[in-house]
């Protein structure tokens, strides 16, 4: 048999939708059962449509058979071709008698004598073969984007012509599975008004059901279709277009290969909480890493490596039902003087792989800065607290001679900043001392507290306790109201962007000092203090904002007061990662002898997620030109749940002077862009 070029395959299974042979059904005394009848088949009229073609090509041969059964069950089939080739098993199902017809299409572009027999699944041998022969008569012709179907102005007088053509993108693919091969189809008509009936045929899946592409009177003589194939493992196959009304050309075929790489089981990630250290030492760095399996359950050794050729002991982490991730054991780093170095997550098994973590250490020179807090009123208290305690403190900073100097300062109460400034000392050869401001506050909470004053690198801290009683009224009552996440629920691009924080309104029947703290999904994040003043009052607050990395999550924040009464809130929120693609990007210029105009088309998928909305841009990049220019305003679509949708833009240019551009579709804040081929509008010269 000669060669093929493409394959175009189609299978239609004419099935009667009728249930499968009951079970057998138990005899009252349990003793014996009545089993459904075995199906047997038979398969006749096997036959090529036409059986011999002189014409030219591409050209479209048609197979049919009909298989009659008879029984209860199932009767699995498919063609098997002269070639070697075998089409997609499909199925039968019947109760009783049945005939039905099946289907089998092929496109040729190159002379070619074979045969296409049925094969019964489980039974031996073929039915009768159906033989055929194709002789292409003359060149092969393939009306395509570079080769334009030729317009007719006949005024009706001679039939319309349409044509096919069909690309696979990518047309071989060698990577990480499941993924998809987009075809992109161009129908072209001599002339317009016109109606083209066509059908994909498909190496595995078969042929479509019939399709209409409508050309109005103002339309171009061109129209673009797609069709996307999921693939999830190696192997090859084609599409085409076949052409069902009369004066078509079939399409040649678009072929696609696919090598799906081995599924990567475990991944690892590390990193250390200061990379760049620069401040006083010793200091110790934290290594953490977090190791994900793809599929449970799976037990993964690791350990912690350095440069220098250390290992530490092995460690396992049990994955015992699902997959996911879990966080390996952190490694602690204490260093003295200035390094430099690695720090490895090594994963010995099921997989080997190493993940390299960097880190740097400058240690700062001892701070020479002399640091004191004094006049601290009044020190230890026991008394009526109403509208708050009047405290106060005073520092003061001294330095060794030596040259101008800047010395930044802050207060602070219970860890939360209460006041900040520079001291700017001029050069001297003598030592140096200067007074930062005062600290100065009313304190109701209370508690033992500590007041420190920062100056450099240098800390002081002194302590005092608040001891309230006898206060007419009692303690302040603390209420928290309107605890709430934002968003409370996030659909969108992981990380979350924007970030995430929370808000809430704090309250106090009366002036108090208050010192509350916020919990992340357990965590404490933050602690600080509010004052509230006069017969009391109500203050926002906000939380520090997060990002979740996570695909689906629900957590929880919490807001905690620490002192008085002591209230505590809650409320949940839920993060839903989206993942966008842009499949496949196209530039067609309008079937004209000089085309001022192209039809840009995009195919964006939501492939995960719920409810998300994405802004698009279309941009142009004429030859010559280094800028990407804008067409348009951000426009948006919309997905309501994992689907493919098409966003198009029709680009057009006044002159009739050759203008080679090429364009990209952008998606803000996906970090996604796709660029078409470049091509030309005008008069080519």
């Amino acid at each position: 048999m000669k060669k093929r070029l493409s394959l175009l395959s189609s299978v239609l299974a004419l099935c009667a939708g009728l249930a499968v042979a009951a079970p057998a059904q138990a005899a009252q005394a349990a003793t014996a059962s009545a089993q459904a009848a075995p199906v047997k088949v038979a398969v006749g009229k096997v036959k090529a449509t036409p059986p011999r073609q002189d014409v030219a090509c591409p050209t479209t041969v048609g197979f049919s058979a009909v298989i009659a059964a008879k029984g209860d069950g199932v009767v699995r089939y498919r063609w098997v071709r002269g070639d070697g080739s075998r089409g997609a098993v499909k199925s039968i199902r019947v109760r009783g008698a049945k005939k039905v017809v099946v289907k089998d299409r092929q496109t040729f572009q190159e002379s070619v004598s074979g045969w296409q027999a049925v094969q019964v699944i489980g039974r031996k041998g073929l039915s009768a073969k159906a033989r055929f022969t194709v002789s292409c008569q003359g060149p092969v012709v393939v009306y395509d984007e570079r080769h334009p179907l030729p317009a007719s102005h006949g005024g009706g007088s001679r039939p319309v012509e349409s044509a096919a053509s069909v690309t696979a993108d990518p047309p071989s693919y060698a990577g990480a599975c499941p993924t998809s091969v987009g075809f992109t189809g161009v129908i072209q008509v001599s002339r317009v008004p016109a109606r083209v009936v066509y059908q994909w045929i498909d190496s595995a899946t078969g042929e479509s059901a019939p399709e209409v592409a409508e050309f109005g009177p103002r339309d171009a003589r061109t129209r673009t279709v797609t069709r996307t194939l999921p693939v999830s493992a190696s192997g090859t196959g084609w599409k085409a277009i076949h052409i069902l009304s009369g004066n078509g050309h079939d399409s040649g075929r678009a072929a696609y290969a696919v090598t799906c790489s081995p599924q990567t089981l475990v991944t690892a990630t590390a990193a250390v909480d200061q990379p760049s250290y620069n401040g006083a030492c010793p200091v110790t760095l934290t290594f953490t890493g977090r190791v994900t399996v793809s599929r449970g359950p799976a037990d993964v050794e690791y350990r912690w490596i350095d440069d220098k050729g250390g290992k530490g002991p092995t460690q396992k982490l049990r994955f015992p039902d699902k997959p996911g991730p879990a966080s390996v054991t952190p490694l602690p780093l204490q260093v003295t003087a200035d390094a430099k170095g690695r720090r490895a997550l090594e994963i010995l098994s099921p997989e080997q792989k190493i993940v390299w973590v960097d880190y740097s250490v400058a240690c700062a020179k001892p701070d020479d800065t002399r640091v004191d807090i004094s006049g601290l009123e009044p020190g230890d208290y026991t008394g009526d607290c109403t509208g708050g305690v009047d405290y106060s403190a005073m520092g003061r900073v001294t330095v060794p001679a030596g040259p101008a100097r800047e010395v930044p300062w802050t207060w602070y109460l219970d860890g939360v900043a209460a006041g900040n400034g520079v001291l700017r000392l001029p050069a001297s050869d003598k030592e140096r001392t200067a007074d930062v401001q005062d600290w100065e506050a009313k304190l109701s909470a209370s508690g033992p507290h500590t007041l420190q004053l920062k100056a450099g690198t240098v800390t002081v801290s002194k302590s005092f306790t608040l001891t309230c009683k006898g206060a007419p009224g009692g303690e302040p009552k603390i209420t928290i109201n309107g605890l709430t996440a934002h968003p409370a629920s996030y659909v969108g691009r992981c990380p979350t962007n924007p970030m995430m924080y929370a808000t809430a309104v704090i309250s106090s029947d009366r002036a108090a000092s208050i010192r509350y703290r916020w919990e992340l999904d357990g965590q404490q994040v933050a602690v600080s203090t509010v004052e509230i003043g006069g017969g009391g009052g109500s203050v926002l607050v906000e939380s520090v904002k997060w990002q979740r990395l996570e695909s689906k999550l629900d957590g929880k924040v919490a807001l905690v007061v620490e002192s008085h009464n002591k209230p505590v809130a809650t409320t949940g929120y839920s993060v839903t990662c989206s993942k966008v693609q842009i499949k496949e990007v196209a530039a067609a210029p309008a079937n004209t002898e000089c085309p001022k105009q192209a039809n840009l088309s995009a195919t964006l998928a939501l492939t995960e997620g719920g409810r998300t909305y994405v802004n698009f841009r279309w941009y142009a990049k004429a030859a010559g030109e280094t800028t990407w220019k804008p067409l348009h305003d951000w426009w948006g679509a919309q997905f309501d749940k994992p689907e493919e949708q098409k966003v198009g833009y029709t680009y057009r240019v006044d002159s009739t002077a050759e203008h080679r551009v090429k364009f990209k579709l952008v998606l803000m804040n996906w970090g996604l862009e796709k660029e078409t081929q470049q091509i030309s509008l005008g008069c080519i010269n």
